[in-house]
């Protein structure tokens, strides 16, 4: 049976290892890392973090009069340092016994104003293209990035992007090439491709699963350059780079041949897909010439096409609107989580509704209520990027945005834009965990940089519905109330509501009446009286925490100490202070300032009805003697109160 031209590769290159070759050689004119102080070249594991191009550190920078650009990003630079340095005690020979792996941080060269580059410019090579490498590299469906005076090619399949040094940098045109198919060869095994374990699994450097990954990619590059017609001009190269990584397997070659149906499949993969990209190209102008409202949208798509020998259009279509791009089932889908966080919405905010309330639950309900708060942010911002979904006005930097996390995430100021470039040694492992997730929407999200991330976070605070002023005032009264839980405030015990309406029924308001509340506290009641009558009651309040929250409430504190107020009001309805008999005091004072035919209603601590010292006695006689009455209150009355006590009260009402 005769063999496949990947079959004959294969053995052809197993026949020159087992040959001897020569030593691999970097195919592209490239600028080494170096330290623009020491002339030093870095080495290691550096040659992979960094660049090619001249560094300096900040000290250096600052030595030398340079300024680092706004915005730039430093660089990890990696070594070792001796970590325990010891004396041999017989021959007083220095041993180190323990290393440790430190980093400091340097700028590139291009980051910095003021210092100029001493590292001469890599000969620019000009090239005619090959037109077959070059249909497959402009037609696949990765971009492959060519980089200007960079000392690196990669695959990076966290972003799933190709970089490779410039074209004219190479020697030789082929060997571009043949770099460029390497690379699209790692990008064959991304999860949306081929989903080889060896590019979407964790791969240690030199492992050996990158080892037989890195077999795979340079296997794929030489099928492709044999389809382009150029293998021999790269061949000797490829298996001497095959040899490099041979070496961590254990120099097996029987892995090139499980390396070589790998790439079978990845040259099938390549070929397929720039057979596809190349027919859409096709379909795209047939559609064109036939259908004149595609126009437009077709001179979008042929713009975006990176220039190839084989196709370059020459078409002018009308000046045509694009049309809208509606997108019903986005819409719906952002509707619909939206309206699921109602549930968690109100669970926030009720949150101990029917607790008594202590400082520690007062806390746990103000941090649910921030939480309810920044809900209802993220509730408006789906809901209206469902509104632009269906309009077809959505912006492109939102288009991709599906996820109430993903809007969170977006939304948290605190959040930066970073890749696993960014990950520091130091960091643990769920700080690495978490810029790699973040990474992977970021990209899912087509945002790329800082920038991009500023812009998206913009547009969607944009999409908040702002919170009305009534919202806010509620809000900042809740917190205002909720700090006061704790605190020792000499008679604060505010009324519950539903005596607060018994209250009312007895104190028979009418239309036009004059209404006060002494010792008004928080101002339970002075708002139940205006959402029950409409009518404002004046207020009287010593504390000035407790007075800034009636103010708060639009209730203006007419004196701080009633006792020593005058005036006369039509009703008042109260619940003064009972220490040391206080409340004996303020209702008499209270009924003193009554118009004639006004009703005063007051709760009382419920000792008036019982103690026998002088002071109770003659207040009973008294509320006899004008015609007034006292109602017990049931037994813990106060207990569910927003400052709860067992203490016994009563209800007095007293005409004038």
């Amino acid at each position: 049976m005769s063999k496949t031209v990947p079959e004959i590769i294969t053995d052809k290159i197993i026949e020159k290892l087992e040959a001897g070759i020569v030593p691999w050689r970097q195919p592209w004119q490239g600028k080494p890392a170096i330290n623009y102080v020491s002339g030093k070249e870095y080495s290691g594991i550096n040659r992979l973090l960094l660049e090619g191009g001249e560094y300096l550190t900040f000290k250096q920078i600052q030595e030398l009069g340079g300024k680092i650009k706004k915005g730039s990003k430093s660089h990890i630079v990696v070594f070792i340092k001796p970590q325990e340095i010891k004396q041999d005690k017989k021959t007083k020979e220095t041993i180190v016994e323990n290393f440790v792996r430190r980093y400091y941080r340097v700028f590139s060269i291009n980051d910095i104003e003021g210092i100029e580059t001493k590292q001469a410019e890599p000969r620019i090579i000009e090239h005619e293209p090959i037109e077959q490498a070059e249909t497959i590299i402009k037609s696949y469906d990765l971009e492959v990035q060519e980089i200007t005076n960079s000392n690196r090619a990669y695959y990076n399949a966290l972003e799933d992007n190709i970089r490779i040094p410039h074209r004219k940098h190479f020697e030789h045109i082929e060997e571009f090439y043949n770099t460029a198919f390497h690379e699209i060869g790692h990008s064959t095994g991304h999860e949306t491709r081929l989903n080889r374990e060896e590019v979407t699994g964790l791969c240690k450097f030199g492992s050996n699963k990158y080892s037989k990954e890195e077999l795979t990619a340079e296997m794929t590059a030489a099928f492709l350059c044999d389809f382009c017609g150029f293998l021999p001009e790269t061949f000797d190269n490829s298996a001497a780079y095959i040899q490099n990584w041979l070496n961590a397997l254990k120099n097996d070659k029987t892995l090139i041949l499980h390396a070589s149906a790998k790439a079978q499949k990845a040259l099938n993969y390549v070929l397929e897909s720039v057979e596809k990209n190349k027919s859409k190209l096709e379909e795209k102008i047939t559609e064109f010439k036939t259908n004149k409202k595609g126009q437009a949208d077709l001179l979008d798509f042929i713009k975006n096409q990176p220039e190839t020998p084989s196709f370059k259009p020459e078409i002018k279509p009308e000046v045509i609107e694009k049309p809208k791009k509606v997108n019903l089932k986005a819409a719906k889908s952002l509707e619909a989580k939206a309206e699921s966080l109602n549930a968690k919405i109100e669970k926030k905010l009720n949150c101990f509704s029917n607790c008594n309330m202590t400082r520690r639950r007062a806390n746990f309900r103000e941090s649910a209520r921030i939480d309810a708060e920044n809900l209802k942010k993220v509730q408006s911002i789906l809901f209206n990027l469902a509104k632009l979904h269906r309009s077809g006005e959505i912006k492109k930097e939102v288009e991709n945005i599906n996820a109430v996390s993903q809007v969170e995430i977006l939304l948290c100021e605190h959040v930066k834009y970073k890749t696993p470039e960014d990950i520091e040694p130091d960091y643990g492992e769920w700080a690495k965990e978490e810029i790699l997730k973040r990474f992977k929407m970021f990209n899912k999200l087509n945002i790329h940089s800082q920038d991009d991330l500023n812009k998206t976070r913009t547009i969607l605070k944009s999409l908040i519905v702002e919170e009305s002023q009534e919202e806010k005032t509620k809000r900042e009264l809740q917190k205002l109330e909720d700090n006061l839980i704790g605190l020792k405030i000499p008679g604060f015990f505010p009324t519950p509501e539903e005596i607060i309406k018994d209250m009312i029924d007895y104190a028979e308001i009418k239309e036009n009446d004059s209404i006060l509340e002494p010792s008004a506290g928080k101002g339970d009641i002075a708002q139940l009286i205006k959402e029950e009558t409409g009518i404002k009651a004046d207020c009287i309040e010593i504390n000035p925490n407790l007075q800034n929250i009636l103010n708060k409430k639009g209730f203006e504190t007419v004196e701080s100490n009633f006792l020593e107020f005058n005036g006369k009001y039509d009703k008042i309805i109260m619940n003064p202070p009972f220490e040391k008999g206080q409340d004996v005091e303020h209702v008499k004072h209270a009924y003193s300032l009554l118009k004639e035919g006004g009703k005063l209603v007051s709760i009382m601590s419920n000792a008036i009805t019982f103690r026998t010292d002088k002071k109770y006695a003659d207040f009973r006689e008294w509320v006899s003697n004008i015609g007034g009455y006292i109602e017990e209150l049931p037994e813990n009355a106060f207990k569910k109160a927003f400052n709860s006590t067992g203490v016994r009260t009563c209800l007095v009402v007293l005409e004038n």
